[in-house]
């Protein structure tokens, strides 16, 4: 399951979007699948009802979902 991350702490103005993670290592700086940088403490969930509510990243979406497919694919190929 993905880990859905963005700031926790946001200025007036900036997105509310969630993204990916693009690895997952504690106290690190998070990087988001789709490229976004978070350069302070970050919120992680995996509730899928409230990112639904409060939007997702189009672009961490599609590479997460690739990512996915690609992994299927491969777990596929193993069991032959």
């Amino acid at each position: 399951m993905a880990k859905w991350t963005r700031l926790l702490s946001r200025p007036a103005g900036a997105s509310t979007r969630w993204h990916v993670l693009a690895r997952d290592k504690e106290f690190a700086i998070a990087d988001a699948l789709c490229g976004e940088t978070f350069p302070g403490p970050v919120e992680v969930t995996s509730d899928t009802d409230r990112l639904t509510r409060e939007g997702r990243c189009p672009d961490c979406e599609a590479r997460l979902a690739a990512k996915q497919t690609e992994a299927f694919a491969g777990i596929g190929q193993i069991s032959r």
